[in-house]
């Protein structure tokens, strides 16, 4: 697994410092969505990382682009996302570690995403992580004032309860809604 933090471009690790800062002053306590502790995200990248798209079914205009992008350890890169406008959605792209390797419970995970969205009402960002295709957790982004789905590169990490060889950046949007672009730069996981 090849780590990569965000050390290597001082405007991204600005950036990422900045977003956790905000954000977790929205997060509460506990186990927020991002801790301001968090200075460096060890992308899942290099061997044989794998990513994946997936959409809800009758989702045509669902699509991503570059998912390479999403586990290249490079914070300035990203993969693409997108639900055209009309109904109910759900994308998701998943980043797979190389096979053999697990993170242990207690280790922490996250993405470092963007996301544009004409409007918020009925989107719910989340962070998924599975294990041999299992899911395990699933925790949710808040996007309302920080951010506010106003396209920002932000991150969120989490600590896991459960052992996990895959992130996720997943996207609902229930009901009728504008179009919406998001973008992943890196899955993390941190052991």
């Amino acid at each position: 697994m090849k780590k990569s933090n965000l050390t290597s471009s001082k405007p991204s690790r600005a950036l990422f410092i900045a977003a956790a800062l905000a954000l977790s002053a929205c997060g509460g306590g506990g186990d927020a969505e991002t801790d301001a502790g968090i200075e460096a995200c060890n992308s899942i990248s290099g061997g044989g990382t794998r990513v994946s798209f997936t959409s809800s079914a009758g989702c045509p205009s669902c699509n991503s682009a570059d998912n390479a992008r999403a586990a290249d350890g490079d914070f300035n890169s990203a993969a693409t996302l997108q639900i055209g406008p009309g109904g109910g959605a759900v994308i998701e792209l998943r980043v797979t570690a190389q096979d053999g390797v697990i993170y242990p419970s207690g280790s922490s995970y996250g993405v470092v995403y963007s996301i544009s969205a004409n409007s918020q009402a009925g989107l719910t960002p989340s962070v998924v992580t599975y294990l041999d295709g299992v899911q395990q957790e699933t925790r949710a982004i808040s996007i309302n004032g920080v951010g506010g789905g106003g396209g920002q590169k932000q991150a969120a990490q989490f600590t896991s309860t459960r052992q996990y060889d895959a992130v996720a950046y997943s996207i609902n949007r229930a009901g009728s809604a504008g179009a919406l672009t998001a973008q992943l730069f890196e899955a993390c996981a941190n052991r």
